[in-house]
Parts: C-alpha cells; structure tokens; sequence
C-alpha cells in the first residue's frame, strides 16, 4: 500500500500537541421518541445538566483552545425535545462553550439515510459515528486533531474530571500520534476499546480510517438486504462488533501498512475471498486492488475469531466462513495503542442494546417493494476499482 493523493490537510505537528484540536461527544438515540423531553434521554432539565452537558463542560473546562462538539440526530429527536434543550443551553452562558450539532449535517451520513435509519441497532451506528466525526473534524473543521470520547470517559479519575491538553498530548501520546496518528483508549486489564480515540491530520491515518467506515457502510448494508430470517447470529455479530474490529485490528494494520518499507509488514489478505474453488494465497492489501471486502468481517463466534463473507447467487444470500482471510503487519508496535492512563470501559453502555433480540425488527423486514438498500462510501468511486467489489455485494 502507499499514501494516496487524496485532498488532506496533513502538515507536520509540534512535539508540544497540535495547534487546534476538537473534543467530540455524542449521544444518538435508538428511535424517535415524541415523548422525550429532551434531546437526551433525561426527565428533568437537572438530569440533562449532570448526565449530559456537565460533562461536556468538564472537558471544555480542562480545554480551554479545544472546540467542543456535542453531537445528536435529529432524525430521532423531536422539534420539541431539541427546543426544549436549545432553552436550556441559552439559559446558562457557560453553556455557551459547547457546540451543540447535528450528524444529519455530514454529508456523508445525510448520503446515506439507510446505513443511519432506526432499522440498524444504534451501536452499530453509534461506533460508526464516532469514526465520523474525527474524520469530519480534520478535513470539514481543519482541526490539526480530533478525539472522540464516550460522555463517561473521565468519571473514574479521582476529581471526576477530564484530561488537559497537557494530559491528552503527553510525550508518551505525542510519540506514537506522530508516527501512527492513531490512538485509542482501554479498559482497566489493557484492553484496546474504542470508548475514546485520538487521531491526528496524517494522510495514511485518515486514509485507513476512510476504508474502515467504506467497509462498515458495506456491512450494514449487506445484512439490510440479507433475505429474512438467514443467520441471524452472524447477523447480530457482524452489523455491530465488525465496526468495533475493524477499529482495533484492521484499521492499524491499513496504518502500518501505508508506512512499512518492506512486504513482510504490509498486510496480507487471502485471495480465498474472492473466489472460494481456488486454493489458499496470500498477497499484500491493495484496497485499489481489492476494495473494502476483507474488512469488517469479523465474526466472534464460539471466542473463535473468524472471517464470513456473505455471498448473493440467484437471489440467495449464501454465508460463508473463512478460518483466516487477513494476515496482519508482524511489527506489533502499531497494535500498541491503548492509552494506559485512562480507563475507557466505565461498565456503562450506550442504552445497553447488545441484546440480539433487539435485531428481530431488522431480519423480518424487507426492502420496501423489493427495492434494496444502499450506501454511498467515503471515498469516492475510483478509489475502489475492483470487479469483485460489486460481485460479492
């Protein structure tokens, strides 16, 4: 893989952090709810306060040159309930400093009203669009820096506060931003997650993470157009943690590829995928080449980390699986980005919807007059320039 010559702001950062940085919260809801007060899922305008703006002041307070964003949908809020909200934020100056936005205004989820649409579960959306937004900061807002932080990020430091510029830029994080442009939270035993990610304006950053949203695009579209009722546990895995996956393991193995001067840590992907009656080969990743189809495949089935590929063939979705379908860079140094001096697992989830019941509306639906769903991508057309791209989708 190379860097591709795509209309990035990259520039040289200073040791010391970056000049501009934007701090992204967000909170989607999983339907429309008339009944909702407030944009968020809250009773009373002092549950909105301390579960919700509070907390985005406390990162506002600890960066004073950062811009915050805290984002919702308004596909899922009512003119009543961001009203409603909209009142309290005038109603307080220091709620000034937070800058209350809309996803539906990114271009790229207003291309795509299916892949966001209460059909999909709002966790797969959810870690979609935190990719998103980091990605909209750099190159919509021309931030040298964008982070991404679940709203309870912060609330196990002792003071329940949140990191400084200092903290967020230390050397230590500066270091492997400089080089890789990605890093990313963990949880108490140093597991990666994807609760809080860094990313800095690095072409091969935010080419890796281009492909990483075109490939989850892919997914979610493919499980809509699935035919009812077909493997609904592969279904359930594959529209919510794939994004998750791709996020942890691929998306560093698209990074460390684009800056490995030898093959040996470049990734590799088994031409298996394309065509299931050849026998197993291995050659180095070319997304000009093979498109987004290896990516965010990943089925946690039995603890087994495997690949499915979901096949169409006379109107009949035909699952396949794949014992090893991507061999990662062997320089492990990329994979070494959990932040260690924050604990991004806060045992709250994002409305707790991992429940697979939950898909049930999604698998018994089909498209409206037997239209299919669609997806626009990040990148534009060109990029993807493989036959296979569409046979297998």
């Amino acid at each position: 893989m190379k860097s591709y010559d795509y209309p990035f702001f990259g520039k040289a950062h200073p040791p010391e952090g970056p000049a501009s940085y934007a701090i992204n919260l967000a909170w989607i809801n999983q339907s429309l709810n008339p009944e909702q007060t407030y944009a968020f899922p809250c009773d009373s305008k002092e549950e909105l306060i301390n579960q919700y703006l509070d907390k985005a002041l406390k990162w506002k307070r600890a960066n004073q040159e950062a811009v915050v964003n805290f984002w919702y949908d308004s596909h899922f809020t009512s003119a009543k309930a961001l009203a409603n909200t909209i009142e309290i934020l005038k109603s307080d100056e220091r709620f000034s400093q937070i800058e209350l936005r809309d996803i539906r205004d990114i271009d790229i989820v207003k291309r795509n009203p299916d892949s966001f649409s209460d059909m999909v579960p709002v966790y797969v959306r959810v870690d979609l669009i935190k990719l998103i937004l980091c990605v909209f900061s750099i190159e919509n807002d021309s931030m040298d820096a964008a982070t991404f932080s679940d709203l309870d990020v912060g609330e196990l430091r002792p003071n329940k506060d949140r990191m400084s510029k200092t903290e967020l830029f230390n050397p230590e994080i500066m270091k492997k931003l400089i080089e890789f442009g990605l890093e990313l939270g963990a949880d108490a035993s140093g597991k990666t997650e994807n609760q809080f990610i860094q990313i800095f304006n690095k072409p091969e950053t935010l080419i890796a993470i281009k492909i990483t949203i075109d490939a989850a695009l892919l997914r979610v579209i493919t499980v809509l157009n699935m035919a009812r009722k077909r493997g609904k546990g592969y279904l359930c895995h594959l529209s919510s943690g794939a994004v998750f996956l791709s996020l942890t393991q691929e998306t560093p193995a698209l990074i460390g590829s684009q800056l490995a001067k030898d093959d040996a840590n470049k990734m590799k992907i088994n031409l298996q995928v394309f065509d299931w009656e050849r026998n197993e080969e291995w050659v180095t990743y070319d997304p000009l080449t093979h498109g987004c189809i290896p990516l965010g495949n990943a089925y946690l089935g039995a603890h087994a980390f495997k690949f499915v590929f979901i096949l169409e063939q006379n109107d009949q979705f035909i699952v396949k699986k794949l014992e090893s379908a991507v061999k990662f860079p062997v320089d492990s140094s990329i994979y070494e980005l959990g932040r260690r001096d924050i604990d991004s697992r806060t045992g709250r989830s994002h409305g707790g919807l991992a429940d697979r019941t939950l898909l049930d509306h999604l698998i018994d639906r089909d498209p409206a007059n037997g239209q299919r769903y669609e997806c626009e991508f990040l990148l534009p057309p060109t990029f993807y320039k493989t036959s296979g791209f569409e046979s297998l989708y």
